[in-house]
């Protein structure tokens, strides 16, 4: 848990520090054990896939870490954690079977929509630092692919920039 948030560039380091946490899990444990217990091997072919995705988003969020100067950090994430209950419900009490595997697809769209909001979620507070060595664009861009027709992103950015004025406007200038 972290204490009293005082800036946006705090609540970008945590944002970072859950991400990391989540795809540190997923790489670990999460993912390799959605693919032991997938049974299509579809389902398997396209976990591992995502396992390897998974790899280079740590990789390019330890990046991250290094831009803003941190160590690599992982803040324990308790929505992601509790997503990760869902996945372990459904191995131990659906058996293997396309049900289990209907249960599985669940449960891995439900993390990659989380992190298609943090994602998004820090890329508008990174714009908003102006602070360009801080986006993680790439990351966002992979996690985004599959919504971009969306608009949510520039509704998200929009919204925040709502936000950051009226925060200018009672914190004097301070976000």
């Amino acid at each position: 848990m972290f204490g009293k948030v005082k800036s946006l560039r705090e609540l970008f380091e945590i944002g970072i520090s859950y991400a990391y946490d989540c795809e540190k899990k997923l790489a670990d444990k999460g993912l390799p054990t959605m693919i032991e217990k997938a049974g299509s091997s579809d389902l398997r072919s396209a976990l591992e896939h995502h396992l390897r995705e998974t790899r280079t988003h740590v990789t390019r969020l330890e990046r991250v870490f290094t831009a803003i100067g941190k160590e690599p950090d992982t803040t324990t994430n308790e929505i992601f954690d509790k997503m990760s209950g869902a996945v372990k419900d459904s191995i131990s009490h659906i058996e293997d079977s396309p049900l289990r595997d209907a249960a599985l697809i669940v449960n891995g769209n439900m993390v990659e929509h989380y992190e298609i909001a943090a994602y998004g979620s820090l890329a508008a507070f990174a714009r908003h630092l102006d602070q360009a060595q801080l986006r993680p664009e790439g990351l966002l861009a992979h996690e985004l692919g599959i919504n971009r027709d969306e608009g949510g992103l520039a509704e998200l950015d929009a919204s925040f920039g709502e936000f950051v004025v009226a925060g200018d406007k009672l914190h004097g200038g301070r976000v």
